[in-house]
């Protein structure tokens, strides 16, 4: 997972958490409030209300939130010189690759560059004209 991901999932916990504290104080003032009202059946109600909010809250959370996927780190592919035998694996790594980079919706152009940056020998040689 890039530290971006993990920040943002950081971020959404943040939120969320905050939200069901938010709602917990809410019941908790109104409970108090109720109690010095001398409003005893209607604080039951209230109690009762603000546990299924909670439950819900909670259950949105599980559903909307989940665990980070791990991602296990790449090695740095081998370059590619050209030889049509490898051309199949290349491309298969380059896949992976950009992938982990993020390139998965990039412009054409974008992952084009990328792989280039991959390319010697006879490949390099090639492709050095469409630049």
């Amino acid at each position: 997972m890039t530290n971006q991901g993990g920040a943002a999932f950081a971020q959404v916990m943040e939120r969320r958490l905050g939200a069901i504290e938010g709602t917990m104080s809410e019941v908790v003032q109104r409970m108090e409030n109720l109690r010095m009202e001398g409003t005893t059946g209607q604080l039951e109600e209230e109690l009762k209300e603000g546990i299924r909010t909670l439950k819900g809250e909670m259950r949105d959370l599980s559903l909307t939130v989940k665990e980070p996927k791990r991602k296990t780190k790449l090695g740095k592919p081998k370059p590619f010189g050209g030889e049509p035998k490898e051309l199949r694996g290349f491309l298969t790594l380059m896949d992976l690759h950009m992938e982990e980079e993020g390139l998965n919706e990039a412009k054409a152009a974008d992952k084009i560059r990328f792989v280039a940056t991959y390319l010697i020998d006879d490949a390099w040689e090639w492709f050095e004209p469409i630049l």
